[in-house]
């Protein structure tokens, strides 16, 4: 016979016990401590964005480099380019001569094999870009009203010709995933005029239709910050059956403007606590919010931070380090207070990617830097070191595992 009070006692001490965890994370001064069996799983995504090929050795080196920093999942971003004018969507940018390019199916496939055989969770998350990156992937359109050509020309032969070509691209990439063994597929990253206007909802779901037709692990999609809890977004592809998880890319600010600016007068450990409340906050009043609402879990698919000054009241502001001066200490604080609030939350956040690993086949100089070698690379603008103070925290953070 089954004892519901018996049940009914374990459940509440579970509870007592997540909550327990959660408070002793909160606490200042407490030891930063991963716990698998209640943390979610954190990884990294390793894109490459230069025209030509890096190598099989080399997207293997890399992820074993990943594995070995203690990290726990991994998202790998192949690349598309759509040219504005006619719709198109292939691998390779359209420009002439261009700069820009991505990774060949072998080595998608080389990099989720090494990765699974390594024990790492994987995630393939294609990633669409105006031919020479003319225009943020999140403004690509091609029926606006009124029209505007920068960003997609706007007439119904060309918007059927790229929604035809991006969708027989991703099944391309679905395949090639699913026979690599990849555990999750995304079938884009942060296209928000697209994601948020609900004419295209027949066009989602076709999406949807055809990649799930390929791809047997968990299906899902990567919205911004400000897009993933749209009504429109959660009609056309949340409330899609075939949609397993909710993915977002979570550049929420995690200080005010002056907090930020004044991070060293605010002093560690008060810092520390103002992003994790406030990350807090947005996990609690928007991201979980939606996850009850839906019934599905969420994967954090970008979570980063810029070691400059004010960077964590705009962690989104990729160019913050063109107008501030270096803070390392702002983005190891602003780290730390965003891992505090995630302590505990594995029940409805599965995964946490840190964007991005920097590696030759990363954009030189990029601002979100993490790697297990942080030197000034004297080929760059920037100096990558900056973010080793942020980088050994993550480090021991990866490295406690407790049991």
């Amino acid at each position: 016979m089954i004892d519901s009070n018996r049940i009914a006692r374990a459940g509440f001490w579970r509870a007592m016990l997540l909550l327990m965890a959660i408070a002793s994370a909160a606490r200042g001064g407490e030891p930063l401590v991963h716990h698998p069996d209640r943390d979610p799983v954190i990884g990294v995504n390793l894109w490459s964005v230069y025209a030509g090929p890096m190598g099989i050795p080399a997207w293997q080196q890399q992820v074993r480099r990943i594995h070995a920093m203690g990290f726990g999942g991994l998202t790998i971003l192949p690349q598309l380019f759509v040219d504005l004018r006619t719709g198109e969507v292939s691998p390779d940018d359209p420009t002439p001569n261009p700069t820009f390019g991505g990774m060949t199916d072998q080595e998608l496939t080389a990099a989720v094999q090494e990765a699974k055989s390594l024990g790492l969770l994987v995630t393939v998350s294609p990633t669409l870009e105006a031919a020479n990156r003319s225009i943020f992937r999140g403004f690509i359109a091609f029926n606006d009203e009124p029209a505007r050509d920068d960003n997609g020309l706007d007439l119904p032969q060309i918007e059927d010709r790229f929604w035809t070509s991006y969708t027989a691209q991703i099944v391309r990439l679905a395949r090639v995933a699913q026979l690599a063994g990849a555990d999750r597929f995304n079938i884009g990253a942060e296209l928000g005029a697209l994601d948020t206007d609900r004419r295209n909802q027949p066009r989602w779901q076709a999406l949807i239709a055809s990649a799930d037709a390929v791809f047997q692990g968990e299906l899902g999609y990567t919205t911004t910050h400000w897009t993933f809890d749209r009504p429109e977004t959660a009609r056309m592809i949340w409330a899609d059956p075939r949609i397993d998880y909710i993915g977002l890319s979570a550049y929420f600010p995690l200080a005010s403007a002056e907090e930020s600016f004044r991070s060293h007068e605010i002093g560690r450990e008060a810092f520390v606590q103002i992003v994790q409340r406030n990350f807090a906050q947005a996990l609690d009043r928007r991201i979980l919010k939606l996850a009850e609402q839906t019934g599905k879990n969420v994967v954090l698919s970008e979570v980063g931070i810029t070691p400059f000054d004010g960077a964590a009241s705009a962690p989104w502001n990729w160019q913050q380090g063109d107008a501030a001066r270096y803070d390392p200490d702002e983005a190891e604080w602003a780290l730390e207070g965003v891992l505090r609030a995630l302590a505990g939350r594995k029940g409805r956040i599965s995964a946490v990617h840190l964007w991005t690993w920097g590696w030759p086949g990363g954009f030189a100089g990029e601002r979100f830097y993490i790697s297990d070698n942080l030197e000034d690379l004297p080929s760059t603008a920037l100096d990558e070191s900056k973010m080793a103070p942020a980088n050994r925290l993550l480090r021991a953070y990866l490295k406690s595992q407790a049991r």
